[in-house]
């Protein structure tokens, strides 16, 4: 399957002398950088790094650009903060920071003579609510696995053929969607949610285990994957613990287990 997506590839970008890849460090994103990197292209990885990134994201980005072999720009993302609105984190929060992150990588890709941006955007994900889809057709970002319709099982195949690291990674999400709509964003909202994710991965003795700590006005509420929560009540004492340390005043944990697009 990787030479038929190989083949298809070089004939829709054969045109294209660089391509420069929007790098989150997720499945996705690792497998373009991977492919285009096989293709001979002039390729390179650009992560935007928002105030809201959690940090072992870039620095798993980091690592990867650097075992795939290729140019990684990291740029600064902290003016996406004075975006009116946009500390009230409103709903159509999504959407503004992908405006945003294409708008950095535009100018990034004009300085430096890319010719293409292409972005991690699935065949599966044109088929869910997902408000940066419209940021992404606006900007005129090209989406290499979606128009191929490889979907998330294709694309986990194919970077497990191709020995990448993170072929079942969880999902990448940014830090903001532990905060509901509507509730503004602060440094130390941003920092506890972190530290407390941190330190429950620790807890796990996993860093790629999918683990998210909502803010509720104070209240932690801890997902795991369902093959976790046994672990999460042996430690439930040294969770709470430390939660409390940097400043939730309760901690609650969801039975039902992680699932995506949970709000």
């Amino acid at each position: 399957m990787i030479v038929e997506v190989l083949e298809r590839l070089k004939k829709e970008y054969n045109h294209y002398r660089s391509v420069l890849v929007a790098f989150s460090g997720g499945t996705d994103s690792t497998l373009l950088l991977a492919l285009f990197k096989k293709l001979g292209k002039i390729v390179a990885a650009a992560t935007v790094v928002l105030p809201y990134l959690p940090s072992r994201h870039v620095e798993n980005a980091k690592k990867l650009a650097k075992l795939i072999g290729v140019p990684h720009y990291l740029l600064d993302g902290t003016e996406i903060m004075e975006v009116e609105n946009f500390k009230l984190n409103p709903a159509s929060r999504c959407y503004m920071c992908k405006k945003y992150i294409y708008k950095v990588l535009k100018d990034l890709a004009k300085r430096e003579e890319m010719d293409v941006i292409v972005d991690g955007t699935n065949f599966d994900d044109l088929r869910e609510e997902r408000p940066g889809l419209k940021a992404l057709r606006e900007e005129s970002i090209r989406t290499p696995l979606a128009d191929l319709e490889l979907g998330k099982d294709k694309v986990r195949m194919l970077a497990r053929q191709l020995n990448l690291p993170n072929w079942n990674a969880p999902p990448t999400t940014c830090l903001l969607t532990r905060l509901p709509f509507g509730v503004k964003i602060t440094p130390e909202k941003l920092l506890r949610i972190e530290k407390a994710e941190e330190f429950i991965m620790k807890i796990l003795r996993n860093d790629r285990a999918a683990v998210r700590v909502r803010d509720y006005m104070d209240i932690a509420l801890i997902e795991v994957s369902e093959n976790y929560l046994r672990e999460i009540f042996a430690e439930k004492d040294r969770i709470i613990r430390e939660l409390k340390n940097i400043s939730f005043k309760k901690v609650a944990l969801d039975l039902e287990g992680y699932r995506r697009f949970k709000v």
